[in-house]
Parts: C-alpha cells; sequence; structure tokens
C-alpha cells in the first residue's frame, strides 16, 4: 500500500502509521499542491486501484485537482469524505472519469452531492442513491443504517449487516480502505466489481458487529480494523467447502 501524504505533514503522519509506503508531494498551507496531482500521472501504472479523501481536506481550486486525478485514472477510483465535499462543487467531473468511480457518502455528503439536506437524503435513501449511480454512471456506497449500494444500471443492493458501533468517527474511512483493498485483488474488476463492493461492506458491517458484543459506545475506528480478520474467518467458518490457510485453497 501506498500512502501520498503533503510533505509538510510527513513527519507527522509517519510517526502515527508504519504500514504504508510514504510518498511525499508538494505541499501547500499543509495541503496538497495544485500541481501535485501530476506526479500520480508517472507513476499511475503502478497501482490496482486508488483512494482519495480521508485527511484530504478542501481547498480554492480544489475541484479542479480532483478533476485532474479523475481524468487520468482508469483503474477503480473510490471517492470519500473531502473528495466528496470537493466533487460537490462540481459533479460534472464524474463525466470525464476514465475507470470505475465508487463514491461512499454518509447521508450529510450524500445531500450535498444532491443538492439537498440529509433529511431529505434519508427520506428516500434508495431513490437518492439509485438516481445519482445512473446519471453519473457511478457507484454509490450510502452509509447509515442498512448501507446501500446502487450501481450504474440501477441495481440497489441492501447490506443487512452492521450496527451502532459504526456510527464513529473514522469508521466511514475503515471502509475505504477495506474497499480498497478488495479492489486491488482482481476479485472485482469490470463487471464484477459490485462483488467486490459488496463483500467490503459486508465484512465491514460484520466487524462492526463483532465490535458491539463488547460495547457499541466505546468502539473506536482502530477496533474496526483489528476484527476485519476474524470478520473474514466467520465466513471462512460458515463455509461448507474444505478450506486452509494456503494460496489457491
Amino acid at each position: 500500500m501506498t500512502l501520498a501524504v503533503p510533505e509538510s505533514a510527513f513527519p507527522i503522519v509517519a510517526s502515527k502509521i508504519n504500514e504504508p509506503v510514504f510518498w511525499e508531494w508538494p505541499a501547500e498551507e499543509g495541503r496538497f499542491a495544485c500541481g501535485s496531482h501530476t506526479l500520480l500521472r508517472q507513476r499511475i501504472a503502478s497501482f490496482d486501484v486508488v483512494a482519495i479523501g480521508p485527511g484530504l481536506s478542501t481547498w480554492k481550486g480544489g475541484n479542479n485537482w480532483l478533476r485532474e486525478i479523475i481524468n487520468m485514472v482508469d483503474v477503480p477510483l473510490i471517492l470519500d469524505a473531502d473528495a466528496l465535499n470537493l466533487l460537490s462543487e462540481n459533479l460534472s467531473i464524474l463525466h470525464e472519469k476514465k475507470g470505475q468511480i465508487v463514491l461512499t457518502p454518509h447521508p450529510g455528503e450524500m445531500g450535498r452531492l444532491c443538492g439537498c439536506s440529509a433529511v431529505e437524503i434519508e427520506r428516500d435513501r434508495v431513490g437518492y442513491a439509485r438516481s445519482f449511480a445512473q446519471d453519473y454512471e457511478v457507484y454509490v456506497v450510502l452509509k447509515g443504517t442498512y448501507t446501500l449500494i446502487a450501481t450504474p444500471n440501477g441495481k440497489v443492493f441492501i447490506n443487512t449487516t452492521g450496527t451502532a458501533a459504526l456510527a464513529k468517527g473514522g469508521t466511514g474511512d475503515v471502509l475505504t480502505g477495506m474497499l480498497a483493498g478488495m479492489l486491488a485483488q482482481k476479485v472485482a474488476q469490470d463487471e464484477t466489481i459490485e462483488a467486490g463492493i459488496q463483500l467490503a461492506v459486508y465484512l465491514h458491517g460484520i466487524a462492526g458487529r463483532i465490535c458491539s458484543e463488547k460495547s457499541i459506545h466505546a468502539t473506536l475506528a482502530g477496533d474496526i480494523i483489528d476484527n476485519i480478520g476474524p470478520a473474514i474467518k466467520s465466513l471462512l467458518v460458515a463455509s461448507s467447502s474444505p478450506v486452509t490457510d494456503f494460496p489457491g485453497n
């Protein structure tokens, strides 16, 4: 996994986490510089999936920065958090996409994308998610109680896993990472991309459910990460097929 960070934020971020390979991009006022997207163009062929949003921030001209990335990325592109807020300034850039795009809004972000309130979104979650997915030919993962997955061809899937333990800051960022991980494994390319999205959302809900067995009140995003493994194991145990820990079995 490669994590792009503004060069000025690198010392802080690197002191907190050590799993990714860090990639420092030019910075302006603590966030990505407007021309920093050119670095991605140099190495885009190295990546199977790109995720943008958590910790991104918003700034004047940020929509154009995002537009350049949408124009160059031909692998699955996941947009979350502030990437959605930048996108809401000009939705037409979605029509310039090169590959499949997955949006992961909560009701408030969905409201900004649709030009209405979160309350209105909650009144017709299926309708808003389906219409947006069809209009812009993207996948929409509308988070909330019974997270929805809307596809470009008008299908809507309702996820039955999950718990109030997931209603905490950062847990949506974990879902973004899980989506990236699933799509990067080639499990969900082309016509089967929705299978990878479904699996990530389903496992995210199971991980939250495992956490809620201890407490729905004190769960943190890191707890969800710690329980991704047990969530996957729960599916293996439920399977009637013999499995091992060895690749290819």
